[in-house]
């Protein structure tokens, strides 16, 4: 297969919530990089305002984000948002091929 795996996650959140929301995602993505070497982590919102995008990825040559990261990311990132999120968070891997 090769390539490294890349992690996005995406959920709903009130538009009126977005803002608070990405704030305490981002401030617990800026944790977790200073905690795991070469981990790259942001946050996105979509246009309408509502649509939380979580990316998370590690350079190739570390062999992008291990099982052991994705557990974290899933378990501690659904008790990050769950204040605000609506619904569940989606889990999409991706396979960088650059």
């Amino acid at each position: 297969m090769g390539g490294a795996l890349e992690l996005y996650l995406y959920w709903k959140a009130s538009p009126r919530d977005a803002a608070s929301a990405i704030a305490a995602l981002a401030e617990w993505q800026r944790r977790l990089a200073a905690d795991v070497p070469g981990l790259e982590a942001r946050v996105l919102l979509r246009d309408d305002a509502a649509t939380v995008m979580e990316v998370y990825r590690v350079a190739a040559e570390a062999g992008g984000v291990p099982p052991w990261l994705e557990a974290r990311v899933v378990e501690a990132g659904d008790a990050i948002t769950a204040p605000w999120r609506r619904g569940s968070r989606h889990v999409e891997r991706f396979v960088a091929r650059h």
